[in-house]
């Protein structure tokens, strides 16, 4: 389970925090804000099968497909890791794809705030 602070994962490094949502934040492709309301969230390596629905795409994909056409290399691809939800449904491809389902909507307001979110971002990774 990805806890507040800084959690390894093999030779990638996220930091985890929970706050609102930053749009100029979440541009950067090293950062992705995920609805908190669907955690606990975690990182393990993808699996064969594994889809995704890319933001913006209008349907699903294979991460192994969205990782190819991103031009990561083989052998890295079968170490990636992604960061799952509750039920083991992937959110975030890091560097990379982030779920439509699990996206922050920043205009929400819940509980008199704005909607809360788990921010991740890579520290370091096998990649790039």
């Amino acid at each position: 389970m990805l806890l507040p602070g800084e959690q390894e994962f093999g030779p990638w490094a996220f930091g985890v925090s929970e706050g609102a949502f930053d749009a100029r934040e979440a541009a950067r492709p090293e950062v992705a804000y995920l609805d908190a309301s669907l955690g606990p969230y975690r990182v393990r390596t993808v699996r064969e099968g594994d889809t995704i629905r890319p933001l913006g795409l209008g349907g699903t994909k294979k991460v192994y497909k969205a990782m190819k056409d991103r031009k990561v290399p083989r052998d890295v691809r079968l170490r990636m890791p992604v960061v799952v939800d509750r039920h083991g449904e992937v959110a975030w491809v890091p560097l990379g794809e982030l779920d439509e389902g699990h996206k922050v909507v920043a205009a929400v307001v819940v509980g008199g705030g704005r909607e809360q979110a788990v921010r991740l971002e890579v520290l370091r990774s096998a990649w790039r």
